[in-house]
């Protein structure tokens, strides 16, 4: 769904600007300070990162917070649409113009072209996974400063992409609930790629442990993701692309944040009982920060050449959550 309206005039007065000048400005001028996109929720801005100097490319949208407060204004909308409704129609939005900035000729025609079609999977995958969106970052650098190695003389460079994705989800079973205070049963939810499990005893210490639940009890979980993806890629000598690096390789790291809200309407009205936050965890992929394996892989890629290979390493560990 895309209901980017102002698209097209935005794409006419601003999208017109060469992205390759924007870089060289905003990466060897001192004092370049963030430029915004008219029409777009977009602001390029200079970084440094490790003592290197990035242009990153910023798009940041409303929180999870604000869409909610958004939907709860909103009468008109609320009365036809439901919160999880609204959010993805949200979700989609955003997306939607990240992606027709990266299909945009500002993009497609610059030096660093060879990212399109691994930041536009990525875009596809989030768009599938039921969360929000808030935040989305490309992170650049010239051709000097992202150098990430060699291997085989054949030299690697490394870009990034950031962002933040939260999902929500409800319990209401007054009986699956009941379960879980009597501890005949862990809560077990499934929330984006992530099995999260939670005991009863996260609770037992704010609400007591003889607390019965009522028909009318429910919880709700917050999961917010923090992710940053490393793209490597392959000085292309071989010319398979029009581009002059190929992305081979792929490294992440995410930092997970979870939160709890136990709500009643005992009383006649909704009332937060208990709000647990947990400590935030990272989890890598197996080859994070593996120099060397990374190369080796990517070469291999590279030679075995058929058109596009890229190598996704899972998040071990990332994908089940424990908390007691």
């Amino acid at each position: 769904m895309k209901k980017i309206l102002i698209l097209l005039v935005a794409m006419g007065l601003v999208l017109s600007l060469s992205t390759s000048a924007l870089a060289y400005d905003i990466l060897h001028e001192e004092d370049v300070g963030p430029v915004k996109y008219s029409g777009l929720n977009l602001e390029t801005k200079k970084e440094l990162v490790d003592s290197k100097p990035y242009i990153v490319y910023n798009f940041q949208f409303n929180t999870l917070d604000e869409q909610q407060a958004c939907y709860r204004e909103d009468l008109n909308v609320k009365s036809q649409l439901s919160f999880k409704t609204y959010l993805n129609e949200k979700n989609e939005q955003n997306i939607d113009q990240i992606v027709n900035f990266i299909n945009s000729p500002s993009f497609v025609e610059s030096a660093y072209s060879y990212l399109r079609n691994p930041v536009l999977a990525q875009l596809a995958e989030l768009k599938n996974t039921g969360g929000y969106l808030s935040d989305y970052s490309i992170y650049l650098s010239d051709e000097d400063l992202a150098y990430y190695g060699t291997y085989n003389s054949y030299e690697f460079r490394a870009d990034m992409t950031t962002y933040t994705a939260s999902y929500s989800e409800d319990v209401d079973d007054s009986s699956g609930l009941e379960d879980w205070i009597n501890f005949l049963a862990d809560l077990v939810l499934e929330i984006a790629d992530s099995a999260v499990s939670v005991t009863w005893s996260l609770f037992s210490n704010i609400l007591g442990n003889d607390w019965t639940a009522h028909y009318s009890d429910w919880i709700e979980v917050y999961i917010t993701e923090n992710v940053t993806t490393s793209i490597i890629c392959i000085e292309d000598y071989n010319d398979y692309m029009p581009d002059d690096y190929v992305p081979v390789v792929q490294e992440q790291r995410k930092r997970i944040s979870l939160d709890y809200e136990y709500y009643s309407l005992k009383t006649g009205r909704t009332t937060l009982l208990a709000h647990r936050a947990m400590p935030s965890e990272w989890y890598y992929t197996e080859n994070y920060g593996d120099y060397t394996g990374n190369m080796q892989e990517g070469w291999r890629n590279y030679i075995n050449w058929q058109g596009g290979y890229i190598s996704e390493y899972t998040l071990p560990g990332a994908t089940a959550f424990y908390f007691d």
